[in-house]
């Protein structure tokens, strides 16, 4: 379970923006996809991109793990780049509704290696984004302000005797944000959740709940105000069982809210929607002996957590990756099944979830692991697909009325074995923006409603697709 926490905690958020409801999800593709957390929606549209000369010399292997715009012609997406010594340094770029450039993300001064996993903005001039950096030493939280020209270091507090990593951050005001992560104790090895707040102009530290265990991790975040928050993960037990973890921020403290995990399973939640202080849906799955194979699905009143029905059981392998809700009695999951041979999709009408058909692309190894809905009849979902000489290929569908369709292909540049959209955002049915990888550069595409096109994506100078 722990190489799940290790890809979770660099890959946490694919789309956001501000303190927009999440609506779409990233995870990394691999033979099997892993766990990932939730990620937070933004309305982007993309014209044409181009790749600017980098800022960051002597790096590779560029990903961009999560975007947040304050309007369709402005948003900013940050990642990670590796160096040639095979270090990992932070980048970020921003959009101006017409091309992409990069912009310089400072490290501290005794940083390694850093890299940014959540950003969100409450302005075009006013944006956030989290991560962690390593020291000679240790690990440590990073925080940075954007200003609308350059980026900031801002300082933030770390717990004592542990390294320490942010996921997920919202931001309501520029005086008002919430991030959460997890920490590890230099001494014990255990691991811990960890939560910080913005008032004003300083980060603080703030106690968050853990179980008795071993490890406790938060992955993802959803927010409707600065002090009505949830937060999502897993913990992993003693037996090394997992189990799944939720909590509640009431503005002052965070409360372990009693995620419900099935007796005698595993058990994780990865993705959360609000749509309401007191109605939110978390997605994950649950197994006997791993946490996966059964779609796990709970919902939150604002007072406690209860399994809902999912479809399938014990003779169906269903794993849910992420979730949309564009109202209450409107949410979509989205994920693979039969051990992520197919793709699957559930739909909520406010009464019981139910399997909605939808199309594969001709190979093996298919899953959805990103969603975005405009409207309950309207969404758009990304994933991967292993073809048929065996590499892997990004693809789409779209929910327009009652039925899923394959959307026009999605490109897949030459050359690159490995192609996979993570997430989505559209502002419009036909105004759409999705990002992930190809090998090990990024990729982008824009949808018009009719077809998908690639859109050059900045990637750090030394890249492989320089």
């Amino acid at each position: 379970m722990q190489s799940r926490r290790v890809l979770v905690a660099v890959i946490v958020s694919l789309v956001a923006a501000g303190a927009a409801e999440p609506a779409a999800t990233a995870v990394a593709a691999t033979s099997k996809p892993a766990r990932p957390a939730a990620a937070r929606a933004a309305p982007a549209t993309a014209a044409s991109w181009k790749i600017q000369a980098a800022p960051y010399p002597n790096l590779a292997n560029g990903t961009l793990s999560s975007v947040a715009c304050a309007s369709a012609k402005d948003c900013l997406a940050v990642g990670e780049a590796v160096t040639t010594s095979g270090s990992v340094q932070s980048i970020s770029a921003l959009w101006n509704g017409t091309t992409w450039t990069q912009k310089t993300t400072p490290d501290p001064a005794s940083a390694l290696s850093s890299s940014l996993s959540g950003v969100s903005c409450v302005s075009a001039t006013d944006c956030f984004a989290v991560g962690t950096y390593a020291n000679s030493t240790t690990s440590l939280t990073l925080i940075e302000l954007w200003n609308g020209t350059t980026w900031a270091i801002k300082s933030t507090p770390n717990p004592a005797g542990a390294s320490a990593s942010l996921a997920a951050v919202s931001c309501f005001s520029s005086t008002s944000c919430n991030a959460v992560g997890s920490q590890t104790s230099s001494s014990s090895g255990l691991g811990t959740t960890l939560a910080e707040t913005l008032k004003g102009t300083t980060w603080t530290l703030v106690a968050s709940a853990n179980g008795k265990n071993i490890t406790n991790s938060l992955v993802s975040l959803s927010c409707k105000s600065s002090a009505s928050c949830v937060a999502v993960g897993d913990v992993d037990t003693s037996s090394f069982a997992n189990n799944s973890l939720a909590e509640t921020f009431n503005g002052t403290s965070w409360t372990l809210s009693n995620a419900v995990t099935p007796a005698g399973d595993n058990a994780i939640l990865t993705g959360v929607a609000c749509t309401s202080t007191s109605s939110c849906v978390a997605v994950g799955s649950f197994g006997q002996f791993e946490a996966e194979g059964m779609a796990l699905i709970e919902s939150w009143n604002g007072k406690t957590w209860t399994q809902e029905t999912a479809p399938g059981g014990a003779s169906t392998t269903y794993d849910l990756a992420a979730i949309a809700c564009s109202a209450a009695a409107a949410c979509i999951a989205v994920g693979g099944a039969g051990d992520f041979a197919s793709t699957l999709a559930m739909s909520w009408n406010g009464k019981a979830w139910s399997v909605v058909v939808t199309p594969d692309p001709a190979g093996t190894g298919t899953s959805l692991s990103g969603v975005t809905c405009s409207a309950a009849t309207s969404c758009i979902s990304v994933g991967g697909d292993t073809d048929s000489v065996g590499e892997h290929v990004s693809f789409a569908e779209s929910l327009s009325g009652t039925a899923w369709a394959l959307t026009a292909a999605t490109p897949n540049p030459q050359g690159r074995p490995a192609n996979s959209l993570l997430g989505v955002s559209c502002s419009s049915a036909t105004a759409c923006t999705s990002v992930g990888q190809r090998a090990d550069i990024t990729l982008g595409e824009s949808w018009n409603g009719t077809s998908w096109a690639i859109i050059s994506t900045p990637d750090a100078t030394g890249s492989p697709g320089d």
